[in-house]
């Protein structure tokens, strides 16, 4: 049994007398103790911004973006999931790779770059939208917190911070990464990393398709 005086600091635990970091175990049992004070009761680091219905979602992208600058392409209530792999290992981690799944809290959208061409795809981003990381599908790991986020990125971003923070890169291609969720489907890494199932991007593409064909079917009709 080890017993060390520390001061938390900048997300970390550092000894006073050596003033290095203790690096906890992941899975180990720890005692801590501090005055009462010490401890915050609200969570600061997972501030969530109002969840909007789908009226006040369409008059908020209006405003925004404008008359046909953008899109519809998922409901809220829907469910995502995403491959998540560490490039490092630490000890008490189940796996090296991790399927996640999220759901969606507000109505998803495309919207257009403001002065870019509607007939390629990647001239339309994705909108924020609150969601919310539900459960690991794949990789072993027990979620001790749902952790919420503003936008599909962030999200992605916010799950590395929260579970496997120093671990990988927080950053992704967020059309390619999240694939829609489907009951019964059968999901494995091999899949996730291969592309195998319908992505964001699947549906970005096809939702450019169809502007395209509509083009010509206007300019025929000319």
């Amino acid at each position: 049994m080890k017993a060390f005086k520390v001061i938390y600091q900048n997300g970390h635990f550092v000894d006073i007398e050596t003033k290095k970091r203790i690096i906890p175990v992941q899975g180990a049992e720890y005692v801590i103790s501090a005055d009462s004070d010490a401890f915050n009761v609200e969570d600061f680091i997972h501030k969530e911004r109002k969840i909007l219905s789908s009226e006040e979602k369409l008059e908020l992208m209006k405003s925004k973006y404008g008359t046909d600058n953008f899109k519809k392409i998922l409901n809220s209530g829907e469910r995502l999931f995403f491959r998540m792999g560490n490039t490092r290992r630490i000890v008490g981690d189940p796996s090296r790779e991790f399927v996640f799944g999220c759901s969606l809290r507000e109505d998803l959208y495309l919207y257009k770059i403001k002065g870019k061409g509607a007939a390629k795809h990647n001239h339309w981003r994705l909108a924020e939208c609150q969601c919310i990381l539900e459960e690991c599908i794949l990789g072993g790991l027990t979620l001790t917190e749902k952790v919420p986020a503003n936008s599909l990125n962030s999200l992605f971003g916010q799950t590395k911070d929260f579970y496997f923070r120093n671990q990988r890169s927080g950053s992704c291609d967020v059309f390619n990464t999240f694939y829609i969720y489907q009951d019964g489907m059968n999901i494995t890494f091999d899949g996730t990393k291969q592309a195998k199932y319908k992505n964001l991007d699947d549906i970005r593409k096809a939702f450019v398709k169809d502007i395209i064909v509509k083009k010509i079917e206007e300019l025929n009709n000319l």
